[in-house]
């Protein structure tokens, strides 16, 4: 429908191949003008690839990933982090406010695993690997979570999950 109203597509053949070709960073503002400009994105995200491609012609350089999944497996490595929060404020798509928020839960997150009993630390690195490279994430709330509620005492479990410090801080990540 895009290609009849004469909007120019990317150079790629099928979805694999665009999917392919659209994670290359080089080609992103292609891919992304495409996307807009056929109403291929939601308002909120149309909203955030704005501000990214502002970004990137400015010559902010966006992350080393390509693609929605592949960005949040990326920016969630410790290593990648500051990268990417580093290209989000920048670019505009986070506040000050925003990322003192997430220092601070990343620094919550970090106690929490730090005086975890050791079979837990020891649960949560055979399902995440080397606890020293965990950022906050969804998949690692939920290996969280599953240690917890192995190797806790159903009692403590429960007490902890009503506190309304720590027992928030294992359930929201």
């Amino acid at each position: 429908d895009a290609i009849r109203q004469g909007i120019e597509p990317p150079s790629c053949r099928n979805k694999d191949d665009c999917d392919q070709y659209c994670s290359n960073t080089e080609n992103m503002e292609i891919c992304i003008n495409f996307a807009l400009k056929a109403g291929l994105m939601e308002e909120a995200e149309r909203e955030q690839a704005e501000k990214m491609l502002e970004a990137m012609r400015k010559g902010i350089k966006p992350p080393a990933c390509g693609g929605k999944e592949e960005c949040e497996e990326y920016c969630t490595r410790e290593e990648n982090f500051k990268e990417c929060t580093d290209f989000v404020r920048a670019a505009g798509m986070m506040s000050e406010e925003e990322f003192q928020k997430m220092e601070e839960g990343r620094r919550q997150f970090r106690e929490s695993l730090e005086n975890a009993p050791e079979e837990i630390k020891n649960c949560i690195n055979e399902k995440l690997g080397d606890l020293s490279e965990i950022s906050p994430s969804p998949v690692a709330g939920e290996a969280m979570r599953e240690c917890f509620e192995q190797f806790m005492p159903k009692d403590r479990w429960e007490e902890m999950k009503s506190d309304r410090t720590h027992g928030r801080e294992i359930l929201a990540c």
